[in-house]
C-alpha cells in the first residue's frame, strides 16, 4: 500500500488534487455565484457533470498510465479482491452498509416530513445551485456519481495513501489524504467539508482493512446517488432554491 520511489508524475498528480483542482472548482463556483447575482441563470448543470465526468476519468486516465509506465502492482491502488481477515472483511462490509443504510434513513426522513425537507435545503443552501433541478440533469448526475465513486476513491484512497505512504506512516497518510479529498469538497460549506472529512476516513478504514477499494467504491457511489436523489425531490417538491444570495 506503499510507492517505494514516487517519481515526477506522481508529484505532479498530487500537486492536481491537492491544489489544482481544488483551487480551480473555488474559482469556477466563485464565478458562478457571481453570475448568479446578475441575475444569469444557471441552465449549464448537465454540461457541467459532463465535464466533471470527463475531468475526473482524464486525471484517472493519467495515473493508470503512469502506473503502466512504471510497471506497478494494481493492488498498491486497492485494485484487487478484498483479502486480510475476514474480520476485517466483515467490518469493512459493515462500514459499507452502515453509510448507505444512514443516507437511506435520511432519504426516508425526509420524504416523510416537510419540516426535515426545508431543514436538508437550509443545510445545503450554499450549494444547491449545484445540484440537479430536471430530470436531464439528474441522469447526468447519476453518471456523476458513479463516477465520483470510482475515480474518487482510486485518486484519493488508492494513490494518496499509497504517495503519502512512501514519506509518512499509514495512519498519517490516511487522514491526511482525507483532508485532501475534503477539502476538494469545501464549496458545500464548513458543514459539509466536515461530513465529508468524516465519510472519507470511514471510506479510508474500510479500504485499509480489507486492503481494496471493492467496499469504498461501493458506498461511495451509492451515498453519492441517494443523496443526489434526495435533493433532487426536495427541490422539486420545494422549490425553493438558495438565491444567488444566499449562495456565497
Amino acid at each position: 500500500m506503499t510507492i517505494d520511489q514516487p517519481g515526477i508524475v506522481d508529484h505532479l498528480l498530487v500537486l492536481l488534487l491537492s491544489v489544482a483542482l481544488p483551487v480551480g472548482g473555488w474559482f469556477s463556483i466563485r464565478r458562478l455565484r457571481r453570475r448568479l447575482l446578475q441575475g444569469i441563470p444557471y441552465t449549464t448543470r448537465a454540461d457541467d457533470y459532463r465535464n466533471n465526468i470527463l475531468v475526473m476519468w482524464g486525471v484517472t486516465g493519467l495515473l493508470v498510465i503512469a502506473w503502466l509506465a512504471y510497471d506497478r502492482d494494481w493492488r498498491l491502488l486497492g485494485v484487487a479482491w478484498p483479502g486480510g481477515s475476514w474480520g476485517g472483511i466483515l467490518a469493512a462490509g459493515v462500514i459499507t452498509g452502515g453509510l448507505v443504510a444512514l443516507d437511506l434513513y435520511f432519504y426516508r426522513q425526509v420524504q416523510r416530513s416537510e419540516a426535515a425537507a426545508r431543514q436538508l435545503l437550509e443545510r445545503t443552501a450554499q450549494f444547491t445551485m449545484l445540484l440537479p433541478h430536471t430530470r436531464r440533469e439528474l441522469r447526468w448526475f447519476y453518471g456523476l456519481s458513479v463516477s465520483a465513486g470510482i475515480t474518487e476513491e482510486v485518486l484519493y484512497r488508492g494513490f494518496l495513501i499509497a504517495y503519502l505512504g512512501a514519506y509518512v506512516s499509514l495512519p498519517v497518510a490516511v487522514v491526511v489524504s482525507t483532508v485532501i479529498f475534503a477539502g476538494a469538497h469545501s464549496y458545500q460549506g464548513a458543514a459539509g467539508t466536515l461530513r465529508t472529512f468524516l465519510v472519507g476516513l470511514a471510506l479510508a478504514f474500510a479500504y485499509v482493512i480489507s486492503g481494496s477499494l471493492l467496499f469504498p467504491v461501493i458506498a461511495h457511489a451509492l451515498v453519492d446517488l441517494i443523496s443526489g436523489r434526495m435533493l433532487f425531490k426536495v427541490i422539486r417538491r420545494l422549490p425553493v432554491a438558495a438565491t444567488a444570495r444566499d449562495a456565497c
